[in-house]
């Protein structure tokens, strides 16, 4: 896994763009003691969802939950709100250690299992396909699911 911490900054908008392309797994973070920026979440999963080039998990993410006195965010609300937009949702302190090993966990997990899900679908298709009039590139079966016609440019 590579962590890219881009710290929600303005600045930083036109670089994380571009993090986005590769990227299989986002968590977007909020402060639950800050309504600001869990108001801005919807600008940030846009450009997640705008310049990702393949179905990325998302998480939404509440920090500080060490602070719940100063709450300005209610957690059912985001909750919700991350299920409405097909994200993961949990609640974090990096200050006291709350539950950051189980999103980055949990992230890779999902991820994993992604992969899996993906090559376990691949070799489905593979097995699905007939190999093509015994065609065969530097020594590899070529195989198709339809007519294969070649042409030269």
């Amino acid at each position: 896994m590579q962590v890219w911490d881009t710290a929600g900054q303005e600045r930083f908008r036109s670089v994380t763009q571009s993090y986005y392309h590769n990227a299989d797994g986002v968590i977007i973070v909020y402060d639950i003691t800050s309504k600001r920026t869990f108001e801005s979440i919807p600008k940030w999963l846009e450009d997640v969802k705008r310049f990702s080039s393949k179905n990325v998990l998302i998480a939404v993410v509440g920090n500080k939950c060490d602070l719940d006195a100063q709450r300005q965010v209610d957690s059912s609300i985001a909750k919700l709100y991350a299920e409405s937009e097909n994200c993961v949702s949990l609640e974090t302190s990096a200050k006291e250690s709350d539950n950051v090993d189980l999103l980055f966990m949990s992230m890779a997990t999902e991820l994993k299992r992604n992969v899996k899900s993906a090559a376990d679908s691949t070799e489905k298709e593979t097995a699905d396909m007939k190999p093509a009039n015994g065609i065969t590139i530097a020594g590899h079966a070529i195989y198709s699911r339809g007519p294969v016609s070649c042409c030269r440019v």
